[in-house]
């Protein structure tokens, strides 16, 4: 699969602060974390990994993927069981005053029923 060229347009954001703001951002808020939450007990965020080579850019509204490792603890009342696994995620933003906004974000979970 060919990968597309990132090309810096002057007003628009650089990958690196499209990759800055998510890090920024608490992606626990966005209504996609709600099926990581429900896969446990006690769902966290490990760590985010930006994928900023490949942005795909519509006007001024963009898309980009991520891969998120979570943390995941199930908790029987006896002993707490806990395992982390990463999952590929994207997220689409739009640019504010210069600056990128994340609107949304998707993790797919479907490997964790595999």
């Amino acid at each position: 699969m060919a990968q597309a060229k990132v090309v810096d347009k002057p007003d628009l954001p650089t990958p690196e602060e499209i990759a800055d703001a998510l890090y920024r951002a608490d992606i626990t808020k966005f209504p996609g974390w709600e099926r990581a939450a429900a896969l446990s007990s006690d769902t966290r965020v490990q760590s985010v990994i930006v994928l900023p080579d490949i942005i795909i850019w519509k006007g001024e509204t963009f898309k980009c993927s991520f891969n998120v490792c979570l943390e995941f603890t199930f908790d029987d009342g006896l002993e707490p069981t806990s395992f982390s696994a990463d999952f590929p995620a994207g997220f689409e933003g739009h640019v504010e005053d210069g600056k990128p906004v994340i609107d949304r974000i998707a993790i797919n979970t479907k490997s964790f029923y595999r």
